[in-house]
């Protein structure tokens, strides 16, 4: 074959293949609205050692750039090594397992997609409103607007106003809360004033949040406030564990009151994942309080008006001083998810008056199986570990919907506390509700764990369940099986995105 009837073949593969690394020969100019990321651009372009990529690209692992790259209206995937550092202006950088780039990043309208398994330096935003780009010959003029002014004071939520909780302990809880940017930046230190009332006890409850950002990602917070504890948030939601309340007279958590102050050092988890990588994110806190116990009140509930509330544990009274770490994990697979986090505290009897160790563990894995369906399998854990007594403040509960639901709620207490479940979901696609999209689903539930203190020996206990899950609540059936005869516990519970 002559090469001649060879070239149409050849121009065809050149259409196909991948895009060459952009116009090599194009250069930038940025003028317009200045802020600190723009400046680093300025420093990048002045170096003179950019590449511009202007065409959509993938930068495979053996590609290594000695100087800058510039990303300007293309989406580009960097499987290689920058050696410099990367702007992104009006496009898109995905950064791939095993890539690197040595310098800062600088994002201008821009969009950056790390992987956790990728090595960067800074990431840096501009605050400009918007980028209009032009091209005259080689040279694209960029041109930077500025941002509206940002309002000094922000108010959350309805006009500052927070979502009304209710328990046996406060009754009806009504907050607000301001947000002062002390710089008039979104992403600048910050400065929040709160302020609660609680009907039941007729006490105010508040305190204030000063947040500051630090380089490298992470951010300082300082707050100082009188509030209400609970250890038990992670039973039900807040607004499940009120409409329970509310309406059933049921209350899922313990309470303490409590006048403290911490401060925290924190690395927000801001990866996006891909199927094979994790993310991993540590805190530092201090922690000082001084706790006192609160008894449950009567208040007015719809079905239940003339039930007795149960009562609300005392704790150990006094000032506690303590240090703390926590980290917090996800990991991506194809078709299975992990998050978990693990925080240890350590109460310094020198500077409070208990001395106490202990680490709090919890997690969830979920797993998708074929024909749509989903195993689920849920951890929490209290473990004490050296020597003092943990405070009951500290303790853990376990017993009715969320837990052990043929259990009185909160029949399990102690500072020890293992509890274990697994969710199976299988759809039914032919069983389809009323003001409902979505099918219902079979849901089976296998629940076991213990809640103890001190050296006692642990009941271990358990429930089987089964019924059915859609949209926004579940309905289950369980039982013991160690108890004869059998003894059905009916069980609902609420699915709310909050």
């Amino acid at each position: 074959m002559s090469p001649l009837r060879l070239l149409p073949a050849i121009l065809l593969l050149l259409g196909l293949a991948p895009a060459p690394l952009g116009a090599q020969d194009a250069t930038v100019a940025v003028g317009g609205y200045e802020d600190g990321a723009v400046r680093e651009l300025q420093r990048l372009l002045a170096r003179g050692t950019y590449r511009v990529l202007d065409r959509d690209t993938v930068l495979p692992p053996t590609f290594v750039h000695a100087g800058d790259l510039v990303v300007l209206r293309a989406d580009v995937r960097l499987e290689g090594t920058v050696q410099g550092a990367v702007a992104v202006i009006d496009g898109v950088l995905f950064l791939r397992p095993g890539s690197v780039v040595a310098g800062r990043i600088v994002s201008l309208r821009g969009e950056v997609l790390p992987s956790a398994h990728a090595r960067h330096g800074e990431v840096l935003e501009a605050r400009a409103a918007d980028v209009r780009v032009s091209r005259d010959g080689s040279v694209y003029q960029v041109l930077t607007i500025a941002p509206p002014r940002q309002p000094a004071l922000v108010l959350p939520g309805v006009v500052g106003l927070g979502m009304p909780t209710y328990d046996r302990v406060n009754g009806a809880s009504l907050s607000g809360s301001a947000e002062w940017r002390i710089l008039r930046e979104r992403r600048g230190p910050t400065l929040t004033p709160w302020v609660a009332y609680r009907s039941a006890r007729g006490e105010l409850d508040g305190g204030a949040r000063l947040r500051l950002p630090l380089p490298g990602g992470l951010s300082a917070e300082a707050r100082a406030e009188r509030t209400t504890p609970t250890n038990d948030a992670w039973i039900n939601s807040t607004l499940s564990n009120t409409l329970f309340a509310l309406f059933a007279g049921r209350d899922y958590r313990n309470y303490y009151a409590s006048e403290r102050a911490q401060l925290a050092l924190l690395q927000p988890d801001t990866a996006v994942l891909i199927a094979g990588e994790r993310a991993l994110t540590g805190r530092l806190v201090l922690h000082a309080s001084r706790d006192r116990s609160l008894r449950a009140t009567q208040p007015w509930s719809l079905f239940r008006a003339d039930s007795a509330w149960r009562e609300n544990p005392p704790i150990d009274e006094g000032e506690i001083v303590s240090a703390g770490v926590g980290a917090h994990l996800r990991w991506q697979g194809q078709t299975s998810q992990f998050e978990g986090d693990a925080f240890v505290e350590q109460g310094l009897a020198g500077a409070g008056d208990f001395e106490f160790s202990q680490a709090t563990l919890g997690g969830s894995y979920t797993m998708a199986g074929l024909r749509q369906q989903q195993l689920t399998v849920s951890a929490r854990a209290l473990l004490p570990f050296g020597g003092g007594s943990v405070p009951r403040q500290r303790w853990g509960i376990l017993g009715g919907t969320g837990t052990l639901p043929t259990f009185a709620i909160g029949s399990l207490r102690g500072d020890h506390l293992v509890f274990v479940e697994s969710v199976f979901l299988q759809p039914l696609p032919w069983l389809r509700l009323p003001l409902s999209r979505d099918p219902a689903s079979l849901q089976l539930t296998h629940a076991v764990g213990s809640a103890w203190a001190g050296d006692e020996t642990p009941d271990w206990e358990q429930n089987l369940g089964a019924g059915l899950t859609w949209s926004f609540f579940e309905a289950q059936v369980f039982v013991d099986p160690a108890r004869r005869p059998l003894e059905p516990t009916f069980s609902l519970g609420l699915l709310l995105p909050f």
